[in-house]
């Protein structure tokens, strides 16, 4: 009895201990259930003329590594203040140097990972650094998250981003007109004309275009939008008796109106029309005028009733064509028994009109006119 009693005791204490061991480790977690933490990812970036003085469109090129999980996007920011969030490796940024002609700008880029948290997060940040809220698409469009609208759910950021001080040089644009559209000597209140505008930084830097009739002062400026190349001038004649009158602007072949006018067309004078340009980083081009220091453009006021208007398309002849159709309208009478002598007159042959504008600058001056009467050579027949 004794010698079972001590191999019975044997098994029973083993398996006690066994109980015992199960209970003591079911109070700790498995070494698979051991809690992560999301490691920061680690953000580069470069620039392909790095060590070179840059015009202010910068291309600048960027990458992250996630010791733990996958890239989502990157913060980036020009200034070191405003972030945005892109899912994008690289982008031309223009930087804003304002009448600067040199400045050294501090670009920033960091990167996010994959890892969120589930909800929309009105405040993203690491390292000290507020990177705005999370992306989200503002369906109401009241400016603010609201719940159920679409957003990105960013984890973590890298607290400290990648920098890179590059040295910014800008170059002003150059404006100048179209040197096969000058204006004849002498027009009526409509004038159109042809310009274009370049940028070593870039065409896509220009901003606007801004005009001023006779007067450049700084408060005289017209502006109007970087799609304008072909611009006509549209005299406002309500007032007869004026000698100076308002322009409304228009532009494209189509003469489409642009809301805007111009002040300071003088009748009976001759006038000069400045233009200049700016691009994204407030840099000026220097004014150019029209026409150039070499020639006048004088606008003549329209006559009398501004019934009829006279296109002159023909050149000598003779019997001089001018004067048989001119006396023969001063001898014309309409219902009233009033002479058509007071007419103006388009001389397309003594004052040609560019081709480049032609089609605006013609039409435009016909439509001033309830009655038009154009006499000029078959040609090409």
């Amino acid at each position: 009895m004794k010698n079972r009693t001590t191999h019975l005791a044997f098994p029973l204490i083993l398996l006690l201990a066994g109980v015992s061991g199960a209970m003591f480790n079911s109070c700790k977690k498995s070494p698979t259930e051991t809690t992560l933490v999301n490691k920061a990812p680690q953000t580069f970036m470069w620039v392909d003329t790095i060590g070179n003085v840059l015009t202010s469109q910068v291309k600048l090129h960027w990458w992250g590594d996630d010791p733990d999980g996958f890239i989502f996007g990157y913060f980036v920011a020009v200034d070191g203040v405003t972030w945005r969030f892109t899912t994008a490796n690289e982008s031309t940024f223009v930087i804003n140097i304002g009448s600067n002609n040199i400045d050294t700008s501090k670009l920033q880029v960091a990167a996010v990972d994959k890892e969120g948290n589930g909800r929309w997060d009105a405040l993203v940040s690491a390292g000290g650094i507020n990177f705005g809220s999370e992306p989200f698409v503002d369906q109401d469009n009241n400016g603010t998250y609201s719940s159920g609208e679409p957003y990105i759910d960013l984890g973590a950021v890298d607290p400290t981003p990648a920098k890179l001080s590059v040295v910014i040089k800008n170059s002003p644009p150059v404006v100048a007109f179209d040197n096969n559209s000058r204006l004849p000597v002498k027009t009526l209140p409509i004038a159109s004309v042809l310009f274009s505008a370049t940028d070593i930084d870039g065409n896509g830097t220009i901003k606007e275009f801004f005009v001023v009739l006779n007067d450049t002062s700084d408060t005289s400026w017209t502006k109007i939008p970087n799609t304008v190349s072909l611009l006509t001038l549209v005299g406002n004649l309500s007032d007869t008796s004026a000698s100076v009158v308002s322009a409304a602007l228009k532009s494209g072949i189509s003469a489409e109106d642009l809301g805007v006018n111009i002040k300071n067309l003088r009748l009976n004078q001759n006038n000069i029309l400045y233009l200049y340009c700016t691009d994204l980083t407030g840099a000026r081009s220097k004014i150019v005028r029209m026409p150039d220091t070499t020639k006048t453009w004088f606008v003549q006021k329209p006559s009398g009733r501004r019934t009829l208007l006279l296109v002159d398309d023909y050149g000598t002849a003779n019997p001089n064509p001018d004067l048989v159709y001119k006396t023969a309208l001063q001898q014309a009478t309409n219902s009233q028994n009033v002479s058509y002598g007071d007419y103006d007159v388009l001389d397309l042959n003594g004052q040609p009109v560019s081709a480049t504008v032609a089609a605006p600058m013609i039409l435009e001056t016909m439509k001033l006119y309830p009655y038009v009467f154009w006499y000029g050579k078959l040609t090409n027949l």
